[in-house]
Order: structure tokens, then sequence, then C-alpha cells
């Protein structure tokens, strides 16, 4: 935040990429940006890294999302497959994985910057 009050020309907006982390492990509930932090590590890691942000002299947005995919990830999948940690099941496979496609993740925070939001 330093950084940014020093700065002799200041960005319009502060877009902090947070992760759905923060809401913690909450199994099928049904989440929403008003749903309180959960209470993992993750979760507080996420909660102290927007407190952070939201201390910016500029328009501060925190957008939480999940895993960003895109097409070229399977450039990594081909790297992965020699080895032996390649894409196995982990856990009994029905966790949640939450993702956005790279497309949508840049068209948000384009809409972010572009629009009066501010907060999460």
């Amino acid at each position: 935040m330093e950084a940014i009050a020093a700065a002799r020309r200041k960005p319009r907006v502060l877009v902090n990429a947070s992760a759905v982390g923060y809401y913690g492990g909450r199994g099928d509930e049904v989440l929403d940006e008003s749903a309180a932090p959960g209470a993992d590590f993750l979760a507080n890691v996420s909660r102290r890294w927007e407190a952070e942000a939201q201390r910016a002299p500029v328009r501060s947005v925190q957008l939480r999302t999940g895993v960003v995919l895109s097409a070229k990830a399977a450039r990594w999948r081909r790297c992965c497959r020699r080895s032996r940690l390649s894409w196995r099941p982990i856990g009994s496979g029905k966790q949640w994985f939450p993702w956005i496609h790279i497309g949508d993740e840049v068209g948000a925070i384009l809409w972010a910057i572009d629009h009066d939001l501010t907060g999460r």
C-alpha cells in the first residue's frame, strides 16, 4: 500500500486476487459473497490479504475466484504425465473444485476496473 501511496501517478483501482478459500471448507453449503469467512488456514490468509488490500489509498476490489483454467493447461498435463504425480483422484473424488475459465476471469477483472465497484 505504501508503493501506491507514494506513486506519482496512482492507479484508479486495485483489483485484488483473493480466493474462494476465504469461505473455508463448508461441504455442500451454498455460499455467496455475504457468507462469513471460514476458520481454516487458507480462509485466515485470504481474510488478512483482503483486509490489507482494503487499506489501499485508491478504490479496491476483491475478487474471490477458484482455479483459473485455460486450454493451455493441456501442456502442463502432458508434462506431468511423465511423472508419477500425474492427474489422479485425490481423496474420495467428491470434493468441490471451484474453477473459472481464463476468459471469464479477465472479463471480470476488466468489468471491475471499468465499473464503480468497491469491496467484495
